[in-house]
């Protein structure tokens, strides 16, 4: 290999490496930003069954269901739109 190769071939290769490491960054805030936007929609969805309790706007058990089947659909979409939180166990679907 000649010298003007190995020369091409380092400058190639350390021009690389800050991008391999800011893409790294950017995937690793994007992962951060949508588990914050899976607690926020977690905590939502919590605030929002708390208070139909609380204003007895579930008449019946039927509107309970419909509720959580509604919030199920929901909760599917979020991760369907962030795969990256697939792995995030919801604190709603425990708790009820």
């Amino acid at each position: 290999m000649s010298a003007t190769k190995v020369l091409l071939a380092t400058v190639l290769l350390a021009s690389a490496l800050p991008l391999g490491s800011a893409f790294a960054h950017d995937d690793e805030y994007r992962h951060r930003r949508d588990h914050a936007a899976h607690d926020d929609f977690l905590d939502r969805a919590e605030w929002a069954h708390e208070a139909a309790h609380d204003l007895g706007l579930f008449e019946s058990g039927r509107e309970h269901r419909r509720f959580h089947h509604r919030y199920g659909h929901a909760h599917e979409d979020f991760h369907v739109e962030r795969p990256g939180t697939f792995h995030d166990h919801g604190r709603f679907e425990d708790a009820y």
